[in-house]
């Protein structure tokens, strides 16, 4: 299986660097230094969020926003105010604001790329990695297919009963003759109440429905398979022990 480095470089069809260096004006070294300790430390970001069940799968929820899938397959739309604010708002997710300070100044010190500069990249390449990921997790089971509803069995109507023989009129003394004999005098009575202009009580109103409640809404949960390529994903990146040693420092704080 790819490791997760690689699977960053081949976004873009393989010309995210380039791509990243002519959209903020670095060079290729810079660029790729950058690149490389931005995935290890979203990687270790990710890896910190989740050690719950709970957070392993609001991750994934967050991985497969379309904006990051965008933004990993697309160089324009990574150049986007959209992709900005989304990886934007997974960086703070997973290192806190002041954390993302942090990582963002030692990486700084690292590659000599200006920290505004730096700031602006570490949310497109966030998308970016999310992207990746969420590629990666969808060719191992599609999320969609767990999702979809189970289809309810048919029944075919049951047939309805034939008509009660003995009830039709064959004849002066049959069965069914008792009973018009029976049935007509209250039949005559009740005619002649209405004809006489008595009115009927008022039936009851007829209740309101009960209100139907909302579908619960769908959210999408880690299979056993897509856990492990996740798990996996994460762990392939190398980080240096500097960087590690501040991400130590900002998850100690979460």
């Amino acid at each position: 299986m790819v490791d997760l480095p690689s699977l960053v470089q081949a976004a873009h069809g393989g010309e995210v660097v380039g791509n990243l260096a002519q959209q903020f004006g670095l060079s290729s070294a810079q660029t790729q230094a950058a690149v490389d300790s931005l995935t290890s430390a979203v990687a270790q970001g990710l890896q910190n969020q989740l050690q719950s069940a709970q957070g392993r799968d609001s991750i994934i929820a967050a991985l497969n926003a379309p904006t990051h899938q965008q933004a990993y397959a697309d160089p324009a739309a990574a150049q986007s105010p959209e992709v900005a604010e989304a990886g934007k708002g997974l960086l703070e997710r997973i290192f806190g604001v002041d954390g993302v300070g942090q990582v963002v100044n030692h990486i700084v010190a690292e590659t000599g790329v200006e920290a505004g500069t730096l700031h602006a990249l570490a949310s497109t390449v966030a998308a970016i990695v999310a992207g990746g990921v969420a590629k990666a997790l969808a060719e191992v089971e599609p999320a969609a297919a767990q999702a979809a509803p189970e289809a309810e069995p048919e029944f075919e109507p049951e047939p309805e009963p034939a008509p009660d023989e003995s009830l039709k009129v064959k004849g002066s003394n049959g069965p069914g003759a008792v009973v018009g004999r029976l049935v007509n005098p209250l039949f005559n009575a009740l005619f002649g109440v209405l004809a006489k202009g008595e009115k009927a009580a008022p039936a009851a109103p007829a209740r309101a429905p009960a209100p139907v409640p909302a579908p619960e809404p769908v959210v999408a949960k880690a299979t056993p398979a897509q856990a492990d390529v996740l798990d996996d994903l994460l762990k392939s990146c190398h980080t240096p022990a500097s960087l590690q040693a501040v991400l130590s420092e900002v998850f100690a704080k979460r």
